[in-house]
C-alpha cells in the first residue's frame, strides 16, 4: 500500500544526498515533493530486503542525556559532518500554546530539566544542534543516536519498511516489510503502533508533523480502512495489556488460561495490519516455548519457524535476536529427533509469513 504522510524532512538548504550506506545501493533515491524531501523506490524491493545498514553519525551512549551532551558529541564531528548534520531537518518554531506551560514539579531535577530543553528545542526560532538531534534521533541499546541516511525516511502509521538497531553490527538497518513498486515512498513507522489515532498525532507533535496516512483517516464510516484499523489496534492494545505481565516464562504464561488464544489472535490482527516487525517474532516465539512446555513439538517447531522467519524479514540474520531464535529452533529439532528414535523430521516448508 501506498503511505501518505505530511513530511517530518522538510528541511532547507542544499540536498547532496546519494542514499546509500553502501555506495552501490539502488532501492531508492531521496527526492523532493510537495511535501519535502523523503525516500523513493527506484525499482521493485521485495519483502525482507535489506534496504540501508548505516553507522551513526552522532550517537550518545547514556540513557538520560541533555543538550549539553549532544553538543559535546557534536563538537567532535569533522567539518564535513557538522555541515551534513545541519542538512536534517528541525521540528523547531513550534508555538509554544500547543504545548503545556508548565513541568510537573514533583518530577525529579535531572528530569525537569531534559523536558525544559527538549521544550526550548521545539519552540526556538532557529535550527540548533539540539533540535535537528530530537526531531531525528533514534533509540539504540543505550542511548541515542542520529542517523544521516535513516533520517530522510519519513513516518506512515502502516509502513512498508521497518528500522532496527542491529546490536551485533553496530547499525541501524531498515527491511522492507511489503513488496515495494518501483516510485513508491519508502516509509518508516515511528512510534508504537497500537496507539490510538489520537496519542499517535499528539506523538506526531513532538516531530512537527502530522500524519495523513491511511491509517490516520476519517474513521466516521465504519467500513473506512482508518475505522478498521483503528478497531484492530485498540484490540492489541487491550491484548498486550492483558498478556504483557505473564510474559516471563513459558510456565507463567501457561498459567494464564486465555495466553494461547490470546496470543494467537494478536498473530492474526498484526498480520491483518501488515505489522511485520520484532513484536510479532516475539509473539510467535512465545507461542512456541508454551507449545513446547506442553510436549507439543509438531506446533512449537512450526511457531518458532515462523519467528525466524519474521525476525529474517524486519532485522536479517546478522542481529543477535535472530540467533537467539535460531538456537531455540535447533533445540526444538533435537528434541524432535530423540522422540522420533534418532530420525530427523522432514523440514517444514520455509514459504514466507503469511
Amino acid at each position: 500500500m501506498s503511505s501518505s504522510v505530511v513530511n517530518a524532512n522538510g528541511a532547507t538548504g542544499v540536498l547532496a544526498v546519494k542514499a546509500p550506506a553502501i555506495e552501490d545501493q539502488d532501492f531508492y533515491e531521496v527526492k523532493h515533493t510537495q511535501k519535502g524531501y523523503g525516500a523513493y523506490a527506484l525499482k521493485p524491493i521485495k519483502r525482507g530486503t535489506r534496504i540501508l545498514a548505516e553507522h551513526p553519525l552522532l550517537r550518545i551512549d547514556q540513557r538520560a542525556y541533555f543538550k549539553a551532551d549532544v553538543e559535546a558529541a557534536f563538537a567532535k564531528l569533522s567539518p564535513e559532518d557538522q555541515k551534513r548534520y545541519f542538512e536534517l531537518h528541525s521540528a523547531h518554531g513550534q508555538n509554544p500554546a500547543h504545548w503545556p506551560k508548565g513541568v510537573d514539579a514533583s518530577l525529579p531535577a535531572k528530569e525537569r530539566q531534559r523536558i525544559a530543553e527538549e521544550h526550548e528545542a521545539r519552540i526556538s526560532k532557529e535550527a540548533s544542534i539540539a533540535s535537528i538531534f530530537r526531531t531525528n534521533c533514534m533509540n539504540i541499546t543505550k542511548g541515542a543516536a542520529l542517523f544521516y541516511y535513516n533520517a530522510r525516511f519519513n513516518h506512515s502509521c502502516n509502513s512498508n519498511a521497518y528500522f532496527f538497531w542491529n546490536e551485533k553490527i553496530d547499525m541501524e538497518t531498515i527491511h522492507a516489510i511489503k513488496d515495494i513498486e518501483a516510485g513508491e515512498e519508502l516509509t518508516l513507522c515511528y512510534i508504537d503502533p497500537y496507539q490510538d489515532r489520537a496519542r499517535r498525532q499528539w506523538e506526531f507533535k513532538h516531530w512537527g508533523f502530522a500524519c495523513d496516512c491511511p491509517a490516520c483517516g476519517d474513521i466516521s464510516n465504519p467500513e473506512s480502512f482508518a475505522a478498521k484499523s483503528a478497531d484492530n489496534r485498540y484490540r492489541l492494545s487491550e491484548l498486550d495489556d492483558m498478556t504483557s505481565g505473564f510474559r516471563t516464562s513459558p510456565e507463567v504464561m501457561l498459567s494464564n488460561s486465555r495466553m494461547m488464544a490470546d496470543m494467537l489472535e494478536m498473530v492474526k490482527l498484526h498480520l491483518v495490519e501488515g505489522f511485520y516487525n520484532y513484536a510479532l517474532a516475539k509473539i510467535y516465539r512465545d507461542i512456541g516455548l508454551m507449545c513446547e512446555v506442553r510436549n507439543d513439538l509438531k506446533h512449537a517447531v512450526a511457531a518458532i519457524s515462523k519467528a525466524l522467519q519474521v525476525v529474517e524479514i524486519c532485522c536479517g540474520t546478522d542481529c543477535k535476536e535472530w540467533a537467539e531464535v535460531r538456537d531455540i529452533e535447533i533445540r526444538l529439532g533435537m528434541k524432535t529427533t530423540t522422540l522420533n528414535g534418532g530420525v530427523a523430521e522432514p523440514k517444514l516448508s520455509s514459504e514466507s509469513v503469511s
